[in-house]
């Protein structure tokens, strides 16, 4: 199954409990943990990391400054020092720009990892169990209470006043009181799922019992991983315009000195 596009805020417990094969009072069975853990992998959100100096260096990797580079050092060596040092600082200030803004998505991804917790207590073979985070998979029974970081997205099935910060998620400052009995419509925005808990939110009041429906990447704390991750790989528009730009001068270049 899908767990990151299926609806579940849509569904029922009892519909939540048949699509996900598990059980709220006996949870699922060891074995059955390590046959999912095998299909879905890790609960934990991985992102590849950069150097700051390969950060750096990567924005010097396109069509305009290498010209600009050429102009600097074509200019160095005719005694041209001044417009040298001055293409030279505008090579810099390109490069610097670029690495300010990659630096602050790096930054975003590893507070968003950091938000996971290390251990949470589940029920598996009719047994309470505190287990590390990672080896949450959906249709885990997951038991939470004040104070507890959410481990993974979760379908709640039973609630005790439960409240929750989603702020790291929403931004949204108020806690949520959470409605287990609550089915919603499909569309409804992550920040009104009342019956819904998120990887990385809070309990701050009350307690409850819950279904892991999403693990890792699929989580709506990986999707916006994801998504700044993607970013960060993709060329903006000013790069592609600036790369353009780059290989027009390289062509009026090339003819001037064949002329």
């Amino acid at each position: 199954m899908d767990t990151a596009r299926a609806a579940w805020h849509a569904l029922t417990v009892g519909e939540v409990v048949r699509a996900l094969g598990t059980d709220l009072a006996r949870g699922l069975t060891r074995d059955e943990v390590r046959r999912r853990r095998a299909l879905y992998g890790p609960n934990e959100i991985v992102a590849k990391r950069r150097s700051p100096v390969a950060m750096f260096l990567r924005q010097f990797a396109n069509f305009l400054v290498l010209i600009l580079l050429a102009a600097t050092a074509v200019a160095a060596a005719l005694g041209e020092i001044v417009d040298a040092l001055t293409i030279a600082a505008i090579v810099l200030m390109m490069g610097t720009f670029g690495f300010v803004q990659e630096y602050r998505s790096e930054k975003t991804l590893e507070a968003l990892r950091k938000l996971a917790t290390p251990y949470c207590r589940v029920i598996r073979d009719g047994m309470e169990a505190e287990v590390p985070v990672t080896e949450l998979v959906p249709g885990d029974v997951v038991l939470l209470r004040e104070a507890d970081r959410v481990p993974a997205d979760i379908r709640l099935a039973e609630a005790d006043g439960l409240e929750a910060d989603e702020s790291p998620l929403t931004g949204e400052s108020t806690p949520v009181e959470k409605d287990p009995n609550a089915v919603l419509d499909p569309t409804v925005p992550v920040v009104e799922r009342v019956n819904m808990l998120f990887m990385g939110t809070y309990v701050v009041r009350g307690r409850g019992r819950g279904i892991v429906v999403a693990t890792g990447a699929a989580t709506e704390l990986g999707k916006i991983a994801k998504t700044i991750a993607e970013a960060k790989e993709e060329r903006s528009p000013l790069e592609l315009e600036l790369d353009y730009f780059g290989k027009r001068i390289g062509l009026v270049v090339i003819a001037i000195a064949t002329v």
